[in-house]
């Protein structure tokens, strides 16, 4: 297997993004680094907004993980009876890339495709990937319509283009929504498991004795400001916790390397060798979306058993992928709650429950469960086995 991507144009060494908008081109045609318009978050500050695509594909990097031999051409490069594939990455929100955003540059990504492109993409010598992998997008009846309307104005056949995401209830909802239409291809998969998988490999050896004892109850590391994340740190003040855990929580300045530093928790290893579980608090509390961010794998690197404030049935999908979690330890019927205030609730007070254990019964609690923190270490550590190259 010898997988092609193809590309319209290149600036000097450096691959054009499909879909690049024209005055992002012109501008990287005279810099000496290309590739900079890409850099501080796409931000251009001639317009004051964001390039709608950018130069970084999750399928590439699973394809160099599984030892995929790969090669990026430019389009008129390509062999006329070779298969290849036109990659799409969108930047953000994808909105730009449709033409409907508010903050990022509108350009449709479609005004970009050459005619060699659609007729190969019709014969089928060529898929089009929309890889949003890295992202957990909701699923959004307008942002799919306006897709679909794109394709149909350029007549590109449906069934050739495929939409990649992190969001493992997209293609349920698209399913749903568009029951009696023709579709484009859903794939889902959850990228994250593998990022932070190449991001710590290096740090397996790291040794996490099971047998020490910790003189903190819990940790919870928090960025961005999210409304679950306040409520969470309100609760542990108003409940008198904070001295029970090391808890950071950038929009309230509570950082645990002082804050002059501003809380990196990222080089934290100290804080998981010296607590007992992990209070993880996903990205998206309420959206209808379903992916499992770098969050939830951190602790199982770590050997921590985990309380995750998140959607509805994260720990079922969680599961889903031959992990193990951690009831009867821990009361995890909040996963099947789906009123928000009621799941926040009962997430609550099973942190509180659990910070009332003395040292010593937390201890006996985390010792009971060293096979399961075994056992979700070892599957992790062979996610490229489990990966499948899905097209």
């Amino acid at each position: 297997m010898n997988v092609t991507v193809g590309y319209e144009e290149k600036v000097g060494d450096v691959f054009v993004p499909n879909g690049t908008p024209p005055e992002i081109i012109e501008k990287m045609k005279i810099l000496d680094e290309p590739e900079s318009v890409f850099y501080n978050g796409c931000y251009q500050k001639d317009s004051g907004l964001v390039c709608s695509v950018y130069h970084c594909d999750s399928y590439s990097n699973i394809l160099f993980l599984k030892n995929v031999p790969f090669e990026r051409k430019v389009i008129d490069e390509i062999e006329k009876d070779k298969s290849y594939f036109y990659l799409v990455t969108p930047f953000g929100t994808s909105n730009g890339f449709l033409g409907i955003s508010k903050l990022q540059i509108n350009w449709p990504f479609t005004k970009s495709i050459s005619n060699r492109v659609i007729n190969d993409v019709n014969k089928g010598k060529c898929k089009i990937l929309i890889d949003q992998w890295s992202e957990g997008h909701p699923f959004d009846s307008v942002w799919i319509s306006t897709l679909h309307e794109l394709l149909d104005s350029v007549n590109i056949s449906r069934k050739n283009v495929y939409y990649l995401t992190g969001n493992n209830r997209f293609k349920g909802d698209y399913y749903l929504e568009f029951k009696h239409d023709s579709k484009i291809n859903i794939k889902q998969f959850n990228n994250d498991e593998v990022d932070i998988f190449e991001a710590f490999k290096n740090d397996f050896d790291c040794e996490v004795n099971l047998e020490n004892k910790r003189t903190k109850h819990f940790m919870s590391f928090n960025q961005e400001k999210k409304i679950h994340r306040t409520k969470l740190v309100n609760f542990l003040k108003n409940e008198k916790l904070l001295n029970k855990g090391y808890v950071s929580y950038k929009s309230q300045k509570m950082y645990l390397d002082g804050p002059e530093k501003k809380g990196t928790e990222l080089s934290g290893e100290e804080f998981y060798l010296d607590s007992y579980f992990n209070i993880v608090t996903e990205t998206e509390f309420a959206a209808p979306t379903l992916r499992l961010s770098e969050k939830i794998f951190k602790p199982v690197i770590y050997k921590q058993p985990f309380i995750l404030y998140s959607i509805p049935f994260l720990l079922k999908h969680f599961r889903s992928l031959g992990y193990k979690t951690f009831h009867p330890f821990i009361d995890e019927s909040y996963d099947e709650i789906e009123d928000n205030e009621e799941r926040i609730g009962v997430l609550n007070q099973e942190v509180k429950r659990l910070c009332s254990l003395s040292l010593e019964e937390i201890h006996e609690w985390y010792s009971d469960m060293k096979e399961i923190l075994i056992y979700n270490f070892e599957h992790f550590k062979r996610v490229k086995e489990r990966i499948k190259i899905i097209i």
